[in-house]
């Protein structure tokens, strides 16, 4: 049987998203040259063993994530350029968001922070988080293998 309160927050989360993608194409305007914030879809989901976190970036490069995990905290950002290919005046339609992102999640468990891996594949970020038996003690800088 479903959770009702699960599938509230699952609603609630998807439509903050919706929001957030409209606000960033606002930014667009008349030309490609001004960027707006967007945010990548995620998908969290957890195991007896980590947490592991997939995110929707196609068009990034590997070099071009930030992930830092502090606190309780996951932080994941990165930007996504519209490349030297597109140029003003020679595009029709603009449905891709561009520029600068930046999500956070809270971690619900301990993290062992030095077994965290992150790999980035076809368009998709993956950082695995093992879990822990005892709180995290300092920020740790996660590199993408």
């Amino acid at each position: 049987m479903a959770d009702p309160l699960k599938e509230l927050m699952s609603l609630k989360e998807r439509m903050n998203r919706l929001f957030e993608n409209a606000l960033a194409r606002s930014n667009f305007k008349e030309g490609p040259t001004l960027l707006g914030h967007w945010s990548p879809s995620v998908d969290i989901f957890e195991n007896p063993q980590e947490v592991v976190v997939h995110a929707e970036v196609p068009g990034l490069r590997q070099e071009g994530f930030d992930i830092t995990i502090s606190d309780h905290t996951l932080s994941i950002s990165g930007e996504r350029g519209m490349g030297t290919e597109m140029q003003e005046g020679n595009y029709h339609r603009i449905e891709r968001s561009y520029g600068s992102f930046a999500i956070e999640f809270a971690l619900q468990v301990a993290i062992d922070r030095e077994r965290v891996r992150a790999r980035y594949h076809l368009g998709v970020l993956e950082v695995t988080l093992p879990k822990a038996g005892r709180p995290p003690s300092r920020p740790v800088k996660v590199r993408l293998q």
